[in-house]
């Protein structure tokens, strides 16, 4: 376990979000040169965790392509120091295993804010259900400005720089 740099103290936000890196390798401009066959693109996946309210990436990983987002949470979780408050992440963590493994990592309190898919229905899982039902009231974008949801970017620009 990394020791603990974070400069605040106290249950964190955390939001996740992922990449796609292509890896290029040492020789491709020979080949371009040359008229070699091209050989295959390797890609790797960075996934990172940000707190929007320091900015600080407080955890990262980097996996094989094929591994998605719900594969690599637990290990980007397990790199987190100290509490989560809120969890933030896209779509592709909609479920209830990653809810699970959300909450078995920082507690059952832990407020989970991903946006269900377009055609989800209510399930066992109460506050992904509150969620459906604030969307179909009030709409998606009213869900994201209630709820939060627009610090994700914050995890976007991280990804950018």
């Amino acid at each position: 376990m990394a020791p603990d740099t974070r400069t605040t103290s106290g249950p964190i936000t955390l939001i996740v979000d992922s990449t796609g890196l292509r890896v290029h390798g040492g020789r491709e401009w020979m080949r371009e040169k040359h008229g070699l066959p091209k050989a295959r693109k390797t890609w790797r996946k960075l996934h990172i965790g940000v707190d929007p309210e320091s900015g600080e990436l407080v955890a990262s990983c980097l996996t094989p392509q094929h591994v998605g987002d719900t594969g690599a949470l637990p290990g980007l979780l397990a790199e987190v120091s100290g509490p989560g408050r809120r969890f933030i992440g896209d779509g592709a963590h909609d479920g209830v295993p990653t809810a699970a493994t959300i909450r078995h990592a920082f507690g059952p309190d832990v407020e989970l804010i991903i946006p269900p898919p377009k055609n989800a229905v209510p399930g066992d899982c109460q506050a992904r259900n509150a969620h459906l039902d604030m969307i179909t009231e009030t709409g998606r974008m009213a869900w994201q400005r209630a709820t939060g949801y627009g610090q994700r970017s914050r995890g976007e620009a991280q990804i950018e720089r």
